[in-house]
């Protein structure tokens, strides 16, 4: 059984088997400081997003230190960091096809970051409960990506 269900990453509105990281560095950081503090009217997508990111790369960091593990962890930092670097960069997109676009990516690294999930619990990197707390949050991020886009289109006659 992997160490990793010890760590806690950023409060997830699932309860994450990673509940005790932040535990490892007892300073708050500068981002969590900003998400906490963003308007309420603040894109629930780009909250969702950020506050995966936290938890990839805190993930990231457990596997890499504690399991020796920099491959497939690498893989998953890159496509689940990707998600709201695009979902951030959507924000000041020049037109409506340039949003639809970086929403798209977003769409297409959320799905990657599910496959290298998958592949973490395959290789027994992460536990089932360690997956499925990922896996759940990543797959919301997916469903509302989905909706943003459709209604995006619809509304836009695209």
């Amino acid at each position: 059984m992997s160490h990793l269900s010890n760590l806690n990453y950023y409060p997830s509105t699932l309860n994450s088997p990673y509940s005790q990281l932040s535990t490892l560095n007892s300073q708050p950081s500068t981002l969590h400081k900003s998400i906490d503090m963003l308007p309420q009217k603040e894109s629930i997508i780009k909250q969702k997003s950020e506050a995966f990111s936290i938890r990839v790369i805190k993930m990231y960091k457990y596997l890499s230190s504690h399991m020796n593990e920099r491959v497939l962890s690498k893989q998953v930092l890159r496509s689940g960091t990707s998600v709201g670097a695009n979902v951030n960069e959507s924000r000041n997109a020049q037109s409506t096809s340039d949003f639809i676009s970086k929403l798209s990516i977003a769409l297409k690294e959320a799905d990657e970051t599910t496959y290298w999930l998958k592949c973490l619990y395959g290789g027994e990197y992460i536990t089932e409960a360690q997956y499925l707390s990922m896996n759940n949050d990543i797959q919301e991020i997916v469903r509302i990506l989905v909706k943003i886009i459709k209604t995006t289109k619809e509304r836009n006659c695209i």
